[in-house]
C-alpha cells in the first residue's frame, strides 16, 4: 500500500533543512531515514560525506493521494520561499513543472522512438 507523505530532513550541524514529498509505489512513512533518504542530490551527498547521524528525519504530513501531497509540498515551499532561502536546501519551490516532466504524457512518435534499440547490442 502506498502512503504519500511530506517530510523534513534537517542537517543538524547547520540547521539547514530540506522539505520533500514521497509518493512512489509502495512507499510508506517508515521508509524515511531507513530505506529512503531524500530526492535531493545535495542531501544525499552530505549524508555520504558526513554520515547519517548528522541528520534528523521527520514525517510532516500524510496524504490520501499523490496529487494532494504534491500540492501541499508546493504550497509549503512557496510560503517559506525555500528556493531563495539560505535556511533550506531546496533549489526549487516545487509545483507542476518540477514534478511532472518525468510523468508527462508522451506522443506516439516519442513512444515509437523509445521502443527502438539504443545500440546494436541492445
Amino acid at each position: 500500500m502506498t502512503t504519500p507523505f511530506t517530510y523534513i530532513i534537517t542537517h543538524i550541524p547547520s540547521n539547514v533543512k530540506y522539505y520533500g514529498v514521497r509518493f512512489a509505489e509502495c512507499c510508506h512513512p517508515s521508509d524515511l531515514g531507513t530505506t529512503y533518504f531524500s530526492s535531493s542530490k545535495t542531501v544525499k551527498s552530505l549524508i555520504q560525506e558526513e554520515g547519517i547521524s548528522n541528520f534528523a528525519f521527520e514525517v510532516r504530513k500524510l496524504f490520501e493521494t499523490k496529487q494532494a501531497a504534491i500540492n501541499w509540498e508546493s504550497k509549503f515551499l512557496l510560503r517559506v520561499k525555500a528556493a531563495q532561502s539560505p535556511h533550506w536546501f531546496n533549489k526549487n519551490n516545487g509545483g507542476r513543472n518540477f514534478i511532472w516532466p518525468r510523468g508527462k504524457p508522451k506522443s506516439e512518435l516519442t513512444k515509437q522512438r523509445m521502443r527502438k534499440p539504443k545500440s546494436d547490442s541492445h
